[in-house]
């Protein structure tokens, strides 16, 4: 999973460079008008998540790996000045990923986070990194006790590359990755814990409501 998450983001730096190594031809016939990125926008989003489990301390807790399907939406703002890009974005996804250690389970059902973004406009692309906080919900269980559930935040970062294809539509591919901090559970009287880094790839659709 590390190895696709590191190949997505190489392929959007490297979609940047290609475009950029080509923009001196194009300017030799004009360059075409900076499309308006300014505005609201709304859209979904639908990919894989995976979860990397990490107990906390001595008390037992999950060290398993966990992936499944996710998808949700997101809504944000942009402000462009030039070719720069700055917005915020929130987003919320259904997860469900698991694992377990012997006799417990520790389950994400799902995740939202509240981000910034930069970018950069190199035609027909935007390319942006992206960072802000994650919000994950955690539930735990241990066999013949009891079950615990807690909302967790953490810290999230990731990069993307998106693209117009029409004045109000566009397409994106991103990559996050979404820390969930370690901490320990009641399970009706037996103590488990654990947090976990989870690494996300999408790719989503938005309609941008021009200002």
């Amino acid at each position: 999973m590390r190895k696709l998450f590191l190949a997505v983001l190489f392929a959007a730096c490297g979609a940047g460079v290609a475009v950029a190594a080509d923009m001196p031809v194009k300017a030799v016939y004009g360059a075409p008008p900076v499309p308006n990125w300014s505005g609201p926008y709304v859209g979904a989003h639908l990919g894989g998540a995976w979860g990397y489990f990490r107990p906390q301390g001595i008390l037992p807790g999950p060290s398993d790996v966990g992936g499944n399907v996710t998808f949700g939406g997101h809504a944000g703002y942009n402000w462009q000045s030039g070719r720069t890009v700055f917005g915020a974005e929130a987003d919320l996804s259904w997860i469900d990923i698991a694992a377990t250690s012997p006799g417990a389970s520790f389950e994400e059902d799902w995740m939202g986070t509240l981000r910034l973004r930069l970018g950069y406009l190199i035609e027909p692309y935007l390319l942006y990194v992206t960072g802000g906080v994650g919000f994950t919900r955690v539930e735990t269980a241990v066999v013949g006790s009891g079950a615990d559930a807690a909302t967790r935040a953490g810290l999230t970062a990731g990069v993307g590359i998106e693209s117009k294809f029409s004045p109000n539509w566009s397409g994106r591919l991103e990559a996050l990755f979404v820390d969930v901090p370690r901490r320990a559970y009641n399970n009706g009287g037996f103590v488990t814990g654990g947090g976990s880094h989870n690494y996300v790839i999408r790719a989503g659709i938005s309609y941008h409501a021009q200002p």
